[in-house]
């Protein structure tokens, strides 16, 4: 995929230039996912399993270690976006997050009810209205 705006001259004037670790008035939620290729078994021995080229968990994993008191919920799936996925417990903590500022235990790691790739379990078939409003 081209990205057209990589040639662009533009420069913003409003650039953060840092610091970028610093204390903040809240802990921060960072989530981050595994990119893991789990479901592409013939490669798995050529490709590591929490590898993403553009977003990396270890991305996530420097930016949870920069701000004091925050933590890093990483949601075992692949691609490139951690919330692209259907993962319920994922969901509730971010809810949570955002409803009183809970924040989910350290190294907490989220599993995924449908793969992106692959067969598809009907997590939306088998789930209460509740839990479906939520993914």
């Amino acid at each position: 995929m081209r990205m057209r705006c990589v040639g662009w001259k533009i420069k913003t004037r409003e650039r953060y230039g840092g610091p970028f670790n610093t204390t903040t008035d809240f802990p921060l939620l960072v989530i981050g996912n595994t990119a893991g290729m789990a479901f592409l078994p013939p490669l798995s021995l050529l490709i590591n399993p929490f590898t993403d080229p553009v977003t990396p968990l270890r991305g996530a994993q420097k930016a949870a270690a920069a701000f004091p008191n925050s933590v890093l919920l990483t949601v075992n799936t692949p691609g490139h976006c951690s919330l692209a996925a259907t993962s319920l417990a994922a969901s509730k903590y971010i809810q949570n997050y955002f409803r009183d500022g809970t924040l989910p235990p350290p190294g907490t790691i989220c599993d995924i009810e449908n793969k992106l790739f692959g067969p598809n379990n009907n997590f939306h078939g088998r789930s209460n209205l509740e839990d479906r409003s939520l993914v």
